[in-house]
Formats: structure tokens, sequence, C-alpha cells
């Protein structure tokens, strides 16, 4: 079975059958079972195993809401279809005494990863990164982010990072006029090996400058990209 979500933060879940051929059909019903990601990802099979690879397409489609009234605030217009491209192949989790990524082991103070956010809203050039320190904990069943090497940047974050699901999150916040301004983004990605390189691919949900009468809450929200990986 293969499970995710999409970038404007819907969960959606594959068929749990592989064709003989290596045919994974994807089909889920969203907004309502009114809208759908649907598709096909096709697998390479290699030897050993973690060489096999995973390529496909999906089209990705929203409505507009029911009702003029609707409170969603992700692309209320909706969208699409839109085409998606996946790529990936085995997640490999990493050994005792090494990281993921294969990120190398750097001594305190110093950096070994950075998570790079994009779009979405950002001012300011439309991105920016924070450095970080990752480091391994013994037995090899997490690796922990030990310390965020300064600047801080927006509050950036990196919350949790499970190595053997190759899973993680975080958050940053861009400051307002007003405390009451503030918008808050949480990310989400998975580190995924495409050809020779692995790094964490996710997206964050940033909400817009609220317009009187909206608030933080209530503003729309924009699909931006988070990647973690080095420095």
């Amino acid at each position: 079975m293969l499970a995710g979500k999409l970038p404007d933060g819907s969960a959606v879940t594959s068929g749990t059958h592989v064709g003989p051929d290596g045919q994974v059909m994807l089909f889920n019903l969203l907004y309502g079972n009114r809208g759908s990601p649907v598709g096909r990802f096709d697998i390479a099979k290699a030897t050993p195993v973690a060489n096999n690879t995973l390529t496909g397409t999906t089209s990705w489609f929203k409505p507009s809401p029911l009702t003029a009234t609707s409170t969603d605030t992700v692309y209320k217009a909706g969208f699409g279809p839109l085409n998606v491209t996946a790529q990936g192949s085995v997640y490999v989790e990493p050994t005792v005494g090494t990281l993921v990524m294969g990120l190398p082991v750097v001594p305190t103070g110093q950096a070994n990863a950075k998570i790079s956010l994009s779009q979405g809203g950002i001012a300011n050039l439309n991105s920016f990164g924070q450095s970080m320190r990752f480091s391994t904990k013994t037995p090899q069943d997490t690796v922990t982010l030990v310390g965020v090497v300064p600047p801080v940047t927006n509050s950036t974050t990196l919350t949790a990072l499970d190595s053997k699901q190759g899973t993680f999150s975080g958050s940053f916040t861009l400051p307002g006029a007003t405390p009451a301004l503030n918008r808050r983004a949480p990310y989400y990605g998975l580190i995924v090996k495409v050809g020779a390189t692995t790094e964490g691919y996710g997206y964050f949900l940033l909400p817009k400058v609220p317009v009187p009468p909206e608030t933080v809450a209530t503003s729309p929200k924009l699909s931006g990209r988070a990647v973690l990986g080095v420095p």
C-alpha cells in the first residue's frame, strides 16, 4: 500500500495490490467525494530490491465549493485537473552510527542539514532556508535534531524526524505587524531517493496576509515547497 498527503494536506491511499509488471493504481475520493487524484504508478524491478524505482503521473482535481458560504481556506475556488509526476524508490533506514540521506556526522555547532522553504506566498524573494544539525542515537532507531545552528530564521523548527519511516515535520512563523498577524505554517515531508540523490520533499500551507474582516485563521492558504537536504 502507498500512502501520503497531497500538497493541500489531503490524505491519499493507493490500492493494496501490485500488478504482475509492477503496476499500482491510485484513486481516492476527496473533497466530499467530488474530487480526486487518479493515476498509475509503475515499479521497475532491480537487483538488489533497494534499487527498485517508482514513476508515474496522477491527475488531481478539486472542484469549487457547493455553496458561497463554504469556510474552506485551501484553494476554495478549486483547481485542475493537474498532472502531478511521481518519482521514488525504496526507502532504506540508516544503519547504526549513520544519518538519513547519508549526511555527514559533524561536531556540535556545525550544520549538516538545511530545510529550504519556498513559494506559497513567502515574501522576500519567495524563499528562505534554515541550517540544522542532526546527530545519531544508539541504538539507531531515530535521528534527532540536537540543535539549530544560529541564527534562527522565522522561528523555524524541525520537531519530528523518523529515520525508520523517512518522515519529517516542523513549522515556521512569518511575523506580522502585530502578534495577531503572525502567520504560522506547519510543513510535512518524506525522504525520497531519486536517482543518486536522496533528499526530503514536502509541503506547507501558509495563510495569506488577512484582509479585514479576515483573520489569520480564516484567510486563504497557499501551498509551498519544503526540501530537506545538505546545507
